[in-house]
């Protein structure tokens, strides 16, 4: 049996082939195929007229007959694997000529794509695949994108506001350095600590914290120490604790949510990273838009909320 190997849905590839089943299989098509090959008859002799030859040379014809048989005439049953998720599903009545060329063309690069894993990806990409690594980081992206999906790990302990404290340190600490052009909000998004190009510090300005208890005035200097710590210590932990079964976790446990995002970052060949600034990266950035927008909004630069709104979507 042949077998056509593929990168994404096998269904949807199932019902190509059986598209080509159906019009090949037809009687229309074979009445199609004869008033070509007459057609075809028509031009050589026509040809051969116009070069003064007498004779009819039929071997151009004889060979798209020949290719046509061995394209056409030969229904196969076809077997098609799915690369991610090892699924097969076949298709019976796959004219050969399709069959082969796709089974060639799909076997060379999955060969291909092997011998390359094989010699540039780390251990991790071997192990687990770099598919796999991309899926890991889209769903910790996806399940921070949002302050509704950080559930009780906004609040890990009573009277905490993650979301909040970092809106309003934000807001009163980070803005006003981007006003004063101590920053920008390029360069902040473009340091690689993303986390620590946050912080203002400054004894002048202060914010609102919310890391339990009763809400924390204080500076800019002292609130960024207290809620990076905070949200390194209590957030994160519990963050992780949730999205642990989303990874696939089986046991639920932060640890084995650090495992399962640690894998993943060597498999896409950023090891040294480590999985709670990972973590609070990515929960972060939305909520440094989040105050943007509040800040534009604030001023009354609703033009501007809007564009930020919009870009974070």
């Amino acid at each position: 049996m042949w077998t056509i190997y593929a990168i994404g849905d096998t269904a949807f590839l199932q019902q190509i082939l059986q598209g080509i089943v159906m019009l090949t299989g037809g009687g229309d098509y074979m009445v199609t195929a004869r008033i070509a090959t007459a057609i075809g008859a028509l031009v050589v002799m026509f040809r051969s007229l116009r070069a003064g030859d007498l004779s009819i040379d039929f071997k151009e014809l004889l060979i798209a007959f020949i290719l046509y048989g061995l394209v056409f005439a030969t229904p196969v049953t076809v077997a098609i694997e799915s690369v991610s998720t090892g699924a097969v599903v076949t298709q019976a009545g796959v004219p050969v000529g399709f069959v082969a060329s796709g089974s060639f063309l799909s076997l060379l690069g999955m060969k291909l794509t092997e011998q390359f894993e094989t010699a540039f990806s780390t251990p991790s990409m071997l192990q687990h695949g770099f598919q796999a690594s991309l899926e890991t980081i889209k769903k910790v992206r996806i399940h921070t994108m949002s302050v509704s999906n950080f559930g009780a790990a906004n609040a890990p302990v009573a009277g905490a506001d993650v979301y909040s404290s970092w809106v309003n340190y934000i807001s009163e600490c980070t803005v006003p350095a981007i006003e004063l052009r101590l920053t920008s909000v390029e360069v902040i998004m473009r340091n690689p600590s993303f986390v620590a190009a946050l912080e203002l510090n400054s004894n002048v300005n202060g914010t609102e914290i919310y890391i339990g208890g009763s809400p924390t005035n204080t500076d800019c200097a002292n609130a960024f120490t207290q809620l990076r710590n905070f949200t390194a210590t209590s957030f994160v932990p519990q963050f992780l604790t949730q999205i642990a079964p989303v990874l696939g976790g089986r046991a639920g446990s932060s640890a084995e949510a650090v495992t399962i995002i640690s894998n993943a970052l060597n498999g896409i060949g950023l090891g040294t990273t480590s999985v709670v600034d990972f973590v609070m990266t990515s929960a972060l950035v939305p909520v440094f838009l989040d105050a943007l927008a509040q800040s534009a909004e604030s001023t009354y630069s609703a033009s501007y909320a809007t564009m930020i709104a919009d870009a974070a979507r």
